[in-house]
């Protein structure tokens, strides 16, 4: 009996922890718009219009890098945004 309770209780324990990382591990790196979360293209953008930001570059977005207009049109969203969270952050400063 003790065996039977002791393996139900183990059984409830690992379902508990593997709900709990896989349901802690899905939040969205983009708050608001989960598919830009996993679009390459995009995060690519954040992260060259953040680089973009900290040096002080001008505003430049170079998309020919990009095969298709949908990940052109992506990397533009993305570069717009990781450069203007840049310049908000160099300006509370």
């Amino acid at each position: 009996m003790n065996k039977i309770i002791l393996s139900a209780l183990a059984l409830l324990v690992m379902t508990a922890s593997a709900f709990t990382l896989r349901n802690g591990s899905a939040a969205p790196a983009i708050p608001g718009n989960p598919e830009l979360t996993t679009n390459g293209a995009f995060r690519d953008g954040v992260y060259t219009g953040k680089l973009a930001g900290e040096s002080g570059d001008q505003y430049h977005v170079a998309t020919a890098r990009w095969a298709t207009g949908y990940d052109r049109v992506r990397f533009a969203a993305g570069y717009d945004q990781g450069y203007k969270a840049q310049l908000a952050l160099r300006a509370a400063k």
